[in-house]
């Protein structure tokens, strides 16, 4: 059972967007593996032919408050950012903006040379070198403002393995991936990011990760669960938007995925080589293509996705392209699923075609 993963009892009852009548069956025993979840709260949405055709939410997105969890609540994705970023690089790519092939240095000229050339396609499939984050990243007095800024957190470090050679997941590898975007397309990364993807998707509720106080829609995040279940401080994500610093809504990335899927963001050749997994230069297949890691499911059917976890949060984002399927869930809490428990929650909509 996908609860069993989960840490934490809430209440059973939750609350659901109206159902068409031909996804009511899959509504109900999608929402029988989640009625008794062990988060604080968690949201889901299921996308299938363009449209959200189930969104629930179970628990609490604030427990002190006693605000219910829905699926239009705002959560921090953390690297579900990735393929949102990925979505954008892609249409620069389609329109001629950026190459994939090119060193980034041709986009960020002030990224130091680094004994060989670091790519765009080898950022945003994690082959360029760039180191992850190191806990001294976090709680700085000032934290950077612009995605150029927040090279100088990582710029002058060596690379963990020559360009290439390894998969190395790199969030800041992501960071460097929209430095270059943004010079690309002479347009702030945020406002690249909200023309391109979010306005046109209507993801009304997919903007910056703030703090609650800032940010009053977001879900409390709650650490230490389940004996001393506590809201977890804040951390600050300004300038690592591409690789984990955005929030959204179960609704909003369900329509992200539909989006993809339908072909109504990106061309359809353009889509399956973002879905393709890359090589290193031994050859070696790193499970990972541009933005989206890729797989199957249980029952041997292709899936991509990609997971989220920033400070107590979880997200997971998975589509099914043979299937046109998207479901998004996410959570407020410690909690450690990932696609096989998200696949059962999509099977009774594969299932019910």
């Amino acid at each position: 059972m996908f609860c069993a993963l989960l840490m934490m009892a809430v209440a059973p009852a939750h609350a659901q967007t109206a159902v068409p009548p031909s996804n009511r069956i899959a509504a109900e025993r999608a929402a029988a593996l989640l009625d008794s979840v062990r988060v604080p709260g968690l949201t889901v949405a299921v996308a299938r032919g363009g449209e959200v055709v189930w969104g629930a939410g179970f628990g609490w997105a604030n427990v002190a408050d006693s605000v219910r969890a829905t699926p239009s609540t705002v959560f921090g994705i953390g690297s579900v950012s990735k393929p949102l970023t990925a979505a954008a690089l892609m249409r620069l790519v389609e329109l001629g903006t950026i190459d994939l092939d090119a060193p980034v240095q041709r986009y960020a000229p002030s990224f130091p040379d680094k004994g060989a050339p670091v790519t765009i396609r080898q950022l945003a499939g994690h082959l360029g070198g760039i180191r992850h984050y190191e806990p001294q990243d976090f709680g700085r007095a000032a934290r950077p403002g612009t995605a150029t800024e927040a090279l100088a957190i990582f710029a002058d470090d060596p690379l963990v393995a020559p360009p290439g050679t390894r998969h190395a997941y790199s969030s800041y590898g992501y960071v460097l991936l929209s430095a270059a975007m943004e010079s690309a397309a002479g347009r702030p990364f945020l406002t690249l990011m909200r023309d391109d993807i979010f306005a046109p998707l209507r993801m009304v509720s997919t903007g910056v990760d703030l703090p609650k106080d800032v940010d009053p829609t977001r879900a409390v995040q709650y650490a230490g669960c389940p004996s001393a279940c506590a809201p977890s401080p804040y951390v600050e994500y300004a300038g690592t938007w591409a690789g984990g610093g955005f929030t959204s809504t179960a609704i909003d990335l369900a329509r992200f995925g539909s989006a993809l899927l339908e072909g109504s963001l990106l061309r359809r050749e353009t889509l399956e080589m973002m879905w393709t997994p890359q090589r290193t230069a031994a050859g070696e297949d790193t499970g990972y293509g541009t933005g989206w890691r890729t797989g199957r499911d249980a029952a041997g059917r292709r899936i991509v996705h990609h997971g989220g976890r920033t400070h107590q949060l979880r997200a997971f984002l998975l589509l099914y392209p043979d299937h046109d399927v998207a479901i998004a869930v996410l959570a407020n809490g410690p909690a450690d699923f990932a696609e096989d428990a998200v696949a059962r929650i999509a099977e009774p909509f594969l299932s019910s075609r």
